[in-house]
Parts: C-alpha cells; sequence; structure tokens
C-alpha cells in the first residue's frame, strides 16, 4: 500500500511541473521543445526509475513472498515431520503395547502349559503308585499259600513210607504184528488203534525220535502201559487215549532226554495193586499240556496215588486233573501220600490244577502234591479234601519252595 501511493504522487508531481513548464515559457519554441525534451527525459527517467523501483520492489515482494511461501513450506514440512513423528511414536508404542500383550499372552500360555503338565505327570505318578502298590498287593496274594485250618499236632503217623522203589506193576503182554515205520520227516505216526498197540509193544524207547499221534485211541477196557524207559519225544496232537486200565500208568517211566506232550486221558481204571498214576509212573524227563479226567479209588494195597504221577524228578508243567479220589475203609489213619497232581514231586511242578474232590479217611494227602522236595510254584487247587491228618491244599508236607499257589478248595480233618 505504501508502494502505490508513493508512485503516484511521483507521477502527480511530474504533471504539475510540466504544467508549470509550459505557462511559463510559452514563446520560445525551442526552449519549449528543449523544456518538453528535458521534461521528456526527466520523465523518462523518472519513469525508468519508477519502474526500476517498481520492479525491485516487485522483486522484494517476491523473494518475500517465495521466502515466506518456503518458511510455510518448511513449517508445513516440520509440522507434517512432526505428526509423522508422533504417528510412528504411536505407532511404535501401539506396538510396544501389542509386543506387552503377545508376551504376556505367552508367559500365560506358558504358565498354563506348565501346570496342565504338572498336574497331568501328578496324575501319572498317582497312576503308577496305584498299579504298583496292586501289583505289589498281587504279588504278596500270589506268594501267600493258603494253609488249611489243621491241627495235626495231637496226631501221629501210623505207618508212612516215603521211600519209592521201583514199579512194581506187571507188564501188559501184546499181540501185535508188525512195526512203526519212519515217514519222510523221520517221525513215527499213529493213525489207528492196532498202531498204537504196536508201539506200547515195541522193544524200541525211541531215543531221539518222535512219536505222533493223529488219531483219538479207544482201547476197550484193555491194559495200556509203555513198559520200557521212553527215551523220545511222544507229541500227542491234542488226541484222547481213554478207556483203558493203568497197571501202574500209561508210562513205566519217562527218562531224562524222554517228553510226552499235548495229550488227553479219560476213564482211566487203575489195577489197585500197586502205586498208580494216569499218566507215568515215574518222570525225569518233561510233562506238559496233559490233561487228565479219571476216578481213583485207593486201596490198601497201594502205597501211593495220583492224578498224573506218581514220582516226579523232572519237570510238570501246564497240566491238570480233574476226578474224585477215593479210598477204602482199611486205609483209615494210614499214609497213603495222595496227590492231585503228583504223590511225591522231587523236581519242578508248575502251572498246574487240580479239580475235584479226595474223599478219604487216610493220611498225607496234598491237592497239587502229598510231599513236596523242591520246587512246586502257580499252581491252583480246587478240590475239597478230606482226610484225617497231614493234609494240605496245595501240599500236605513240604520241605522246599511253594510259591505263586493258591487253594480255593475246602480242607476238612477227620477226628476218627
Amino acid at each position: 500500500m505504501q508502494y502505490k501511493g508513493f508512485k503516484n504522487m511521483k507521477r502527480m508531481a511530474a504533471v504539475i511541473l510540466s504544467a508549470a513548464i509550459v505557462l511559463t515559457d510559452v514563446s520560445g519554441v525551442s526552449a519549449a521543445e528543449t523544456e518538453q525534451t528535458s521534461e521528456t527525459e526527466m520523465s523518462e527517467e523518472t519513469t525508468g526509475n519508477a519502474e526500476a523501483e517498481d520492479n525491485t520492489v516487485e522483486t522484494v515482494i517476491t523473494e518475500e513472498t517465495a521466502t515466506e511461501g518456503s518458511a510455510s513450506e518448511s513449517e508445513a514440512s516440520a509440522s507434517e515431520t512432526s505428526e509423522n513423528e508422533v504417528s510412528s511414536d504411536a505407532a511404535a508404542e501401539e506396538q510396544a503395547e501389542t509386543s506387552q500383550v503377545q508376551v504376556s499372552t505367552e508367559i500365560s500360555t506358558e504358565l498354563r502349559t506348565d501346570v496342565e503338565q504338572t498336574e497331568t505327570a501328578s496324575e501319572e505318578a498317582s497312576e503308577i503308585t496305584t498299579e504298583t502298590n496292586t501289583e505289589l498287593q498281587e504279588t504278596e496274594q500270589q506268594d501267600t499259600v493258603l494253609a488249611p485250618d489243621v491241627d495235626d499236632s495231637v496226631y501221629e503217623p501210623e505207618t508212612i513210607d516215603y521211600t519209592y522203589t521201583a514199579n512194581t506193576a506187571s507188564l501188559a503182554v501184546y499181540n501185535a504184528n508188525g512195526v512203526l515205520e519212519k515217514n519222510e520227516q523221520g517221525e513215527y505216526i499213529i493213525e489207528n488203534r492196532d498202531q498204537f498197540v504196536i508201539f506200547l509193544a515195541s522193544g524200541t524207547d525211541y531215543s531221539g525220535s518222535v512219536v505222533r499221534l493223529n488219531c483219538d485211541v479207544d482201547m476197550k477196557g484193555e491194559t495200556a502201559q509203555f513198559a520200557k524207559d521212553f527215551d523220545g519225544t511222544f507229541e500227542g496232537n491234542g488226541h484222547s487215549i481213554y478207556n483203558f486200565k493203568a497197571e501202574g500208568a500209561l508210562f513205566k517211566q519217562i527218562s531224562a532226554n524222554g517228553e510226552v506232550r499235548n495229550l488227553h486221558l479219560s476213564d482211566v481204571a487203575f489195577s489197585q495193586e500197586t502205586a498208580s498214576a494216569a499218566l507215568a509212573y515215574t518222570n525225569r524227563g518233561k510233562i506238559s499240556n496233559i490233561t487228565v479226567s479219571a476216578d481213583i479209588k485207593v486201596t490198601t494195597s497201594m502205597s501211593s496215588a495220583a492224578g498224573i504221577v506218581v514220582e516226579n524228578v523232572g519237570t510238570i508243567s501246564d497240566c491238570a486233573y480233574a476226578g474224585t479220589i477215593t479210598a477204602d475203609a482199611g486205609t483209615n489213619n494210614a499214609g497213603k501220600a495222595i496227590g492231585g497232581i503228583v504223590s511225591s514231586n522231587k523236581g519242578t511242578v508248575e502251572n498246574c490244577h487240580a479239580l475235584g474232590t479226595i474223599e478219604t479217611s487216610a493220611a498225607l494227602i496234598g491237592g497239587i502234591a502229598a510231599s513236596n522236595y523242591k520246587t512246586i510254584r502257580n499252581c491252583t487247587n480246587h478240590m475239597n479234601i478230606t482226610g484225617a491228618y497231614c493234609i494240605g491244599g496245595i501240599v500236605a508236607e513240604n520241605t522246599r519252595t511253594v510259591s505263586g499257589c493258591a487253594s480255593y478248595g475246602t480242607v476238612t480233618q477227620k477226628n476218627s
């Protein structure tokens, strides 16, 4: 505003000066011209100066405007930078808060996981402790032999013979023709009753050989006895030999290298003249997976009786006897060494089971063995036993080891 007023005043002064010159010197054309020339020059000079000043002022204004614009842009840029910095700070704070939340969440998750793992480990430890206690209880129960409630302190044995002699049972005689032949596998095969009779009558001990029974055999009440020491392997294949009479037992003796397995014997009658059992009189080898279903009557002339073996020096395993054992009246209070599985054990009897009843007035009676001089383990008795004295659910007379056995039958002592 000051610049424009000053410019107008200068122009007005120039006009007034020109008018004064014209009025003062009208006559001198040359002078007028000269003055006019001077005025013109002055006017042009003035005008040039004015324009120069105008240009200078405009340049200054332009520079000020540019400076102000630059300042405004700087302020705007600074403002934007400040706003960006504020925004960046806000974003950083937000990111920091998010990170804190994430860290807090992770810590919480880890703590919760640790707690869950601790609880799981505690539960597993509790279960292990419970299982261990249960196993210990079961082991204690298995290791405990259920002893009968019998007081035999006032009873004295009248006659008990613990000495076992050779089998004195009479030998069976067979009218058998022919011999067993080995097959391509080197085994002796029994396909019918006649071949079984040939086997019983043969004069060989079958040492190192396998005799395989491929049929059931009905002996029709006749005596069945292998009179020699059996030194091979008799594989019953789960078949039955039944309706036969035992002179002492089916096998007189199974030798140390002999084995009889997987055989079922039933409907067995005993000679009642000597010690008797269904399968073997003496076992020095291995007997396994034998089942016997038979009733036994003990007479005064019999020194001992058992469901499977009279005297065991070898191993009897996984066998079972089911039947009823009785005794004549003349056996009252007499020691008869009666056992559900074996009469006298001098070897190992394991995983065997006796079922049925023993009803006598004799003495020395056990559900598994009458007497044990070595090892009986993991056996069960389910027989109800009645006797005079020296009776037991598992063993009547024990001098060695009985473990893992249980008796579930009743044991009753007769006072006669």
